[in-house]
């Protein structure tokens, strides 16, 4: 995953240095751009039951503050009207340490608890209405959009040492497909040539269905789980 975050780091100097290098080129005319590309990184903030810490709330996520990323596609219609798409990712590990508090208030003097578990992971297209507006010097975009999404359940694992004896349990589920809802406001602030900077926040809402198996396969238990999340981001945007 690390070296994800540093492609896009490299991605987002390299859009920079472009830009100043295409300062010197003729501009075009602002009425003649239609077509928006954006790219952002940033931190994916835990809302409501998704961020809750409680583990006897079978609707809990458990997750932690992750990171995002995305990269827009926008087209204008009309003059400030248009269609926006989006392709994004983002993760948000999970508490271990709820889990481990879990069992550890119920332990024996002589047991001993480790507790191991994967993030969340989110990877998914969505499409929707854009609009554009002039603020001061500025310019303000919102857009609506729905889409579908590959969740990745957070896979928990759990070792027990009793004196010489260890036991262990594995907590894992199929990733499901689930549909999205989102909400995006961004202001761009133009740069040079025909490149912005960018700061985003987005607000994504689904709800996500697990059964959860054991490493055999065996069921344990169902877990319906309200994922709402934001989305912060800062990068850049280009339009032509």
């Amino acid at each position: 995953m690390q070296k994800s975050h540093i492609q896009i780091i490299a991605l987002l100097v390299f859009v920079f240095i472009l830009a100043n290098k295409a300062y010197s080129q003729e501009v075009k005319e602002e009425s003649e751009t239609r077509f928006l590309t954006t790219i952002g990184i940033g931190p994916s903030v835990p809302l409501s039951d998704y961020g809750n810490k409680d583990l006897n709330d079978p609707s809990s996520g458990l997750a932690k503050t992750g990171l995002n990323y995305q990269i827009c596609f926008d087209y204008l219609i009309g003059e400030s009207f248009g269609i926006g798409t989006k392709a994004f990712y983002f993760y948000n590990p999970q508490d271990p340490d709820v889990w481990l508090n879990n069992f550890l208030q119920n332990a024996a003097p002589n047991q001993f608890f480790k507790v191991t578990t994967n993030p969340w992971e989110f990877k998914g297209i969505a499409g929707g209405l854009y609009g554009t507006f002039e603020l001061e010097n500025n310019y303000a975009d919102v857009k609506f959009l729905i889409g579908y999404a590959s969740v990745k359940f957070p896979n928990v694992f759990i070792e027990l040492q009793e004196g010489t004896q260890k036991d262990e349990l594995f907590i894992d589920a199929r990733s499901k497909m689930v549909p999205t809802f989102e909400l995006d406001f961004s202001l761009r602030i133009p740069m040079v040539y025909q490149f912005d900077a960018l700061i985003d926040f987005s607000f994504l809402n689904t709800e996500v269905q697990f059964e959860v198996f054991d490493r055999d396969r065996n069921f344990l238990y169902a877990q319906t789980t309200r994922v709402s999340v934001s989305n912060i981001s800062l990068g850049c945007a280009y339009k032509f």
